[in-house]
């Protein structure tokens, strides 16, 4: 049956319902026309106006249309919902794959499918499933002319409703890939517990798949802190993954987080993607710190009585520190201001902290302000070879006392 259409170019076509409808995208706007196919009158209403560049068309068996330009109108490909009865396009999706797709049709497995024109033109065209939900799209066969290369593919058409003559080119299906993941747990104190490993496919399959598995020692070794489990495991048609149990063995042993690997071979309906996973056991047995004994610097005494000083101008005091094993000595207070200085036998004035050697330590000096009297008061603490401080530091006084005019008996130190 031919017959002559009142339009001068079609860019897409699809049966419905007794209908054949055509989009037309060599105007501008778009639009979609409908025809009877038993007398191929235009019916009424039509052609609708399009809101977008359009060149593919496809209906499915339920009478849901979707339309779509090719690549040269937009970065990625966009494809629409559209109302066969209104012209309305809605709910659009962008593809995530640039193709130059015009042609669309659904198949009798009720998927959309679309043709790679001329974006690939070194190799066989290829034919492409549509998500119509995501935009994802995946190669779903390659149309190769008995070993001849296409110069160009403009539609694609399969055997849904009325069109039941045409098919779509062989799909040539993927072999699904199998990998196994990483896993770790505590240790645990005693008894047992079981870390699980997951084996998934990258697709599900209408047959069982099958992979033998085998454990193999790392820092941790079976039979010590784990159970050999070597077998095989399968996932079974429809599925998309399964697990592998090892039994790891609890102790109180102190030891590094150890680890030993699952080795996936032998795959049967399918090829390994990742066929080694680790597994780690990781301690939480930990030691008790052993404190050494604290080593107290006892000094020789805990208080000092120098004898006093007379105070005149330039007198001065020798201090002399000491203590029970003591290699340094630190300065815990000072004498105020109000009272004097305190000062290292070159001159060198100290200061709350700092840490003398036992030879700085002979024959410290204390020069007292010309005006005061009383008793001068510092502390210091000993501190061992090994570098233990005393908890208790020692007191030094030193009293201070006025001068005597004309003094009355020749002591040298009262005058």
């Amino acid at each position: 049956l031919e017959t002559t259409l009142p339009i001068n170019k079609s860019s897409g076509m699809e049966f419905y319902n007794g209908v054949l409808y055509v989009t037309r995208d060599d105007v501008a706007p778009s639009q979609l026309y409908a025809f009877d196919t038993t007398t191929w009158a235009s019916l009424a209403g039509y052609p609708k106006t399009l809101s977008e560049s359009i060149s593919g068309l496809a209906i499915n068996s339920n009478g849901d249309a979707y339309a779509m330009d090719d690549y040269f109108s937009n970065p990625l490909p966009v494809l629409w919902q559209l109302d066969l009865a209104t012209g309305t396009l809605s709910n659009s999706v962008v593809l995530q794959t640039k193709i130059d797709a015009e042609g669309l049709s659904f198949a009798n497995d009720d998927k959309l499918y679309t043709e790679d024109e001329l974006y690939n033109p070194n190799k066989n065209r290829q034919l492409y499933e549509i998500d119509t939900l995501t935009g994802a799209v995946m190669v779903a066969g390659i149309i190769d002319n008995n070993g001849t290369k296409f110069n160009d593919i403009e539609a694609v058409a399969c055997n849904v409703g009325e069109a039941t003559n045409i098919i779509i080119p062989p799909v040539i299906p993927t072999t699904p890939t199998v990998s196994i993941g990483d896993a770790e747990l505590v240790e645990g104190n005693s008894s047992t517990q079981t870390l699980r490993f997951t084996v998934e496919l990258n697709q599900t399959t209408t047959s069982d798949v099958t992979v033998d598995y085998a454990l193999v020692d790392g820092t941790a070794l079976q039979g010590e802190d784990y159970v050999d489990a070597s077998d095989t495991v399968t996932i079974l048609a429809g599925s998309s993954s399964t697990t592998i149990d090892v039994v790891i063995n609890g102790d109180t042993t102190i030891e590094a987080t150890e680890s030993f690997n699952v080795v996936l071979s032998n795959p049967t309906n399918a090829t390994i993607l990742d066929g080694t996973a680790i597994g780690l056991i990781i301690n939480d047995d930990v030691s008790t710190p052993v404190v050494p004994p604290v080593v107290i610097v006892m000094p020789e005494t805990n208080d000092k009585n120098n004898r006093s000083i007379v105070n005149t101008s330039g007198a001065t005091d020798i201090v002399d520190l000491s203590g029970i094993n003591a290699e340094l000595y630190i300065l815990k207070t000072l004498p105020t201001e109000a009272m004097g200085v305190l000062s290292l036998a070159d001159g060198t004035v100290v200061s709350v902290g700092d840490i003398l050697t036992q030879e700085e330590a002979n024959g410290l000096k204390f020069t007292p302000n010309p005006k005061f009297v009383g008793t001068v008061i510092f502390t210091y603490a000993a501190i061992d070879s090994k570098g233990i401080e005393d908890t208790t530091p020692a007191t030094v006084r030193i009293p201070v006392i006025a001068s005597v005019v004309g003094c009355k008996y020749n002591f040298k130190w009262l005058c």
